[in-house]
């Protein structure tokens, strides 16, 4: 296929998904992480004995993968120990869950060995180099981010970025569940009170990242919101449900709450899959 006819096969937003990731500290696993209990120096056969297992994995068993559970996606490279595929944008999220799952199954969940990754979403006009040169950039800033506000005990790696965030594997997992369940909502309450909801998240990310007090106006816009549109809440028990217990996290405002802070990614991330609008009037990211 083409990249254009890759792109309409996407729901929602008519873009290409572009996925790149890597093995975190690969140099420090190979020179300090294949020592014996005496702390001699690593074998070569330890050394080809990893670099096999990891090419099984990049190499093969990813392959198959795609081949059997993601047929509109395109390997451009998978060996060693990093990936480039392309294909529609909105199977790009799945399966990066899905590589990072096996990933750990694959190393017996050792937490010493992770990933990172980055999705960018492009139009399909745009030249593969220049595709490849983006998202490889946005994966050395998933590298070297450290948002203590929100992660005090992360250094960087062992996350991904997508739509403008970069979160750890965990948030990012939940956070695509919640835009599933959001872009589930439109039709029975519309796209106004989701985009209130982004900026609600995007006023808590200014008082997390800044210190403004003056954000935290958010709080009671959020509680005359929930009451002023409880009819339309009624439509639907399970987004009824959500704004209240994020309502509940958010008053807890003096301790950093993933859930409130990613809001507006998940909104995003449903307005993409449904093509509902923009939350930026129409600009885009």
């Amino acid at each position: 296929m083409t990249f254009s006819e890759i792109a309409d096969k996407s729901m929602g937003s008519k873009k290409l998904g572009i996925l790149k990731a890597d093995v975190d500290t690969l140099g420090f696993l190979f020179s300090e992480g294949l020592r014996n209990d005496e702390n001699n120096l690593i074998s070569a056969a330890r050394a080809g004995t990893l670099s096999r297992m990891l090419d099984q994995f990049f190499g093969g068993f990813l392959y198959r993968l795609i081949k059997h559970n993601y047929p509109n996606v395109y390997c451009i490279f998978s060996g060693g120990d990093d990936l480039f595929f392309v294909g529609p944008w909105n199977n790009m999220p799945d399966l990066a869950i899905d590589i990072n799952r096996k990933f750990h199954e694959y190393t017996g969940n050792n937490p010493c060995i992770s990933l990172s990754a980055a999705i960018c979403m492009a139009e399909s006009g745009g030249h593969i180099s220049t595709l490849a040169e983006n998202c490889e950039e946005r994966l050395r800033q998933v590298k070297q981010h450290n948002d203590r506000q929100i992660y005090p005990d992360k250094k960087g790696r062992n996350g991904i970025f997508f739509l403008g965030q970069i979160m750890s594997w965990e948030d990012f997992e939940r956070q695509i569940e919640k835009g599933k369940n959001f872009s589930d909502s439109i039709p029975y309450v519309g796209t106004s009170l989701l985009r209130r909801l982004a900026n609600y998240s995007r006023m808590y990310q200014s008082y997390i990242k800044d210190g403004d007090i003056d954000k935290l106006m958010f709080l009671p816009l959020f509680s005359y919101d929930m009451k002023r549109n409880k009819d339309t809440l009624k439509k639907d028990q399970w987004l009824q449900t959500y704004f209240r217990e994020l309502y509940r996290k958010a008053s807890n405002y003096k301790k950093a709450d993933t859930e409130i802070y990613y809001a507006e990614f998940s909104v995003h991330y449903a307005f993409q899959l449904t093509k509902g609008g923009r939350l930026d009037g129409g600009q885009g990211r």
